[in-house]
């Protein structure tokens, strides 16, 4: 008996100093203030009839005011194959491209800004999207009391390694996009080549009689891991969690943000 009770004394003390040195571990974070701010500079371009733009503002400060402070006197260009685009700007921080701008699938963009003397540069390559298949809304009863639509679809991943896939589905004309909370992504790691069969993204209660929109893209490798690291950094959930850490960028200089272009595919689904 005495055996046992020395035991659980021991575990029980080594848990303390497990659980005491998870407290003690020192972490320096880089907040941002007015005195250390940085440019952000956020494009999500694709090929289809869109409103395209470039983003461009100031961290705001951590401990005052998180709001952004909009950059407008930037030179911001897109430049791919022979061409040069010079943006125009807008308010607040807005860079629109021309109006009948389409990317163009499997070319290489190059997005420059230019600010106070400093030059910020990121590279994106615009992967095709695949064709979506077989799309069916599908019954689920929670409880017996709660039923709802969940949206499933199809498609052949394109064979070699590099592409990465983000998908979310939204009532049209609602408020319900949203990237990192509604929206998902995979990537083709494990599954190059494959037709991949069963997937949803629905996060939304859609009911019948509804009009779903299937957003999909194709954004590259990269761009997943960089929504993954966001994902991680906001939705963090106890001690075991790894320390915060800056989110990627793909900007050189020291900017923040990501410049990211993708082949787009828009579905509409009538749950009926």
């Amino acid at each position: 008996m005495i055996t046992k009770y020395l035991y659980i004394l021991l575990i029980s003390i080594l848990s303390l100093i497990m659980l005491s040195s998870c407290f003690s571990e020192r972490i320096d974070l880089d907040l941002n203030t007015l005195e250390n701010k940085k440019v952000v500079i956020t494009s999500w371009l694709n090929n289809l009839d869109d409103d395209q733009y470039v983003q461009v503002y100031y961290t705001g400060d951590y401990f005052i005011d998180p709001n952004m402070e909009s950059i407008n006197d930037a030179t911001v260009t897109l430049s791919y194959e022979t061409e040069e685009l010079v943006l125009e700007n807008t308010t607040n921080g807005i860079y629109l491209l021309p109006s009948e701008w389409k990317g163009v699938e499997d070319i290489q963009y190059t997005l420059t800004v230019t600010h106070n003397n400093m030059e910020y540069r990121a590279v994106s390559i615009l992967r095709a999207m695949p064709l979506i298949q077989n799309i069916e809304s599908v019954l689920q009863i929670e409880n017996d009391t709660t039923s709802f639509y969940e949206i499933y679809f199809e498609f052949q991943e394109t064979a070699g390694e590099g592409d990465g896939y983000f998908a979310i589905d939204y009532i049209k004309n609602s408020n319900q996009k949203n990237v990192i909370k509604t929206g998902d992504w995979i990537d083709d790691s494990y599954l190059d080549g494959e037709y991949i069969t069963d997937l949803t993204v629905t996060s939304n209660n859609h009911q019948q009689g509804d009009t779903v929109i299937l957003e999909t893209h194709n954004i590259g490798l990269k761009a997943v891991e960089y929504l993954e690291s966001i994902d991680t950094e906001i939705f963090r959930e106890g001690l075991l969690d790894p320390p915060p850490v800056n989110v990627p960028t793909n900007f050189s200089n020291g900017a923040v943000g990501y410049f990211l272009t993708s082949g787009k595919r828009i579905n509409e689904i009538i749950i009926d």
